[in-house]
């Protein structure tokens, strides 16, 4: 997800807060909070005039981390609403596995899925949805998708065509942990077992 929190629409966000069952009081404190800001400027030492400003919540007030975490569980909800409801295959996994659809850690977001043409865009169009829906955007730039080796050239053209992301390649690292596949070579890991000692 794109990093730039302003850009989180205050109605969707008050609506999540409705459905996740807060009272219309304490979401009345959380508006007025938002959005009734006035400002002073200090000029030589005194002060000048009022303005308003009407996203007063910005990526460093204490607040703004509750509000990007409520959007993001709403976003996730309804990623397993479109799996649940059989809009989108899952990824094939064995037999014993629990189905995943996706994984969040902050702003990141890793999906699981089939790469059948109706998955992918049911996908992209519950993605867009959502992106005009809660102001919440996702940062393509730094979106990849990853599928398996065995997949031809046709089929990876097309997975790009549908999510407009470019292909990346296992072995990569995350969060500063390497994601590869296979058996775990020790050149891999040399860099975060340097980095621990």
């Amino acid at each position: 997800m794109a990093k730039v929190f302003d850009k989180l629409s205050w109605p969707f966000l008050y609506d999540v807060l409705r459905k996740f069952g807060f009272s219309s009081s304490w979401i009345f404190l959380v508006i007025r909070n938002i959005e009734s800001c006035w400002f002073s400027i200090f000029i030589n030492g005194i002060l000048t005039g009022f303005f308003q400003v009407f996203k007063c919540c910005q990526a460093r007030d204490p607040l703004s981390p509750s509000f990007f975490l409520i959007a993001v569980v709403s976003f996730s909800r309804g990623f397993n609403f479109l799996f649940q409801s059989g809009n989108a295959d899952y990824y094939s996994t064995s037999f014993n596995c629990i189905p995943i659809s996706h994984l969040s850690y902050v702003d990141d977001v890793v999906i699981f899925a089939n790469g059948g043409k109706n998955t992918l865009t049911n996908i992209m169009l519950f993605i867009r949805h959502s992106e005009v829906v809660s102001g919440q955007l996702v940062n393509v730039s730094k979106s990849n998708f990853i599928v398996s080796k065995k997949l031809g050239m046709i089929r990876v053209r097309s997975f790009s065509r549908l999510t407009s992301l470019l292909k990346k390649t296992l072995h990569f690292t995350y969060l500063g942990s390497p994601i590869t596949k296979g058996r775990k070579k020790r050149e891999i890991y040399k860099l975060l077992v340097n980095k621990i000692k």
